[in-house]
């Protein structure tokens, strides 16, 4: 987990989930490369694997509401395993197949009700000073 807690921020949500993919069976795809003769299938297939995620992403996020649950989708957290020694430490650590594909995070918490953000926010007037 250092590997990963290292180069990313977790905010303050408690659980963290992390969303991959895992390609089509090859002799799937060929064979429907062989009955469509449309070579593109494989490429099409990696666009619909990408689909069919980002809706079951949305069916989370509407559960999590319904559970009166906060999330934050945190799609930019794909971008940390770009580094070969990084994707493939934090990989080992949690035993992900090398073949999976990290696609996008999801923070997962209960809402707090208010922002320490919004706490710390300049007014309008000194911004409009500020420029």
């Amino acid at each position: 987990m250092d590997s990963f807690s290292k180069y990313v921020q977790f905010d303050r949500a408690p659980v963290y989930v992390l969303v991959f993919s895992r390609p089509y069976d090859k002799a799937g795809l060929a064979q429907a490369i062989k009955i469509s003769k449309n070579e593109r299938i494989s490429e099409i297939a990696e666009e619909s694997v990408k689909t069919s995620v980002a809706m079951a992403m949305q069916n989370f996020l509407l559960a999590a509401h319904a559970k009166k649950l906060g999330t934050r989708v945190k799609d930019g957290i794909k971008f940390f395993v770009n580094h070969k020694d990084l994707k493939d430490k934090f990989y080992q650590e949690f035993s992900i197949p090398k073949e999976y594909k990290l696609l996008s995070g999801i923070q997962l918490g209960y809402i707090v009700d208010k922002s320490k953000i919004a706490a710390i926010r300049l007014s309008l007037d000194k911004i409009r000073k500020f420029f």
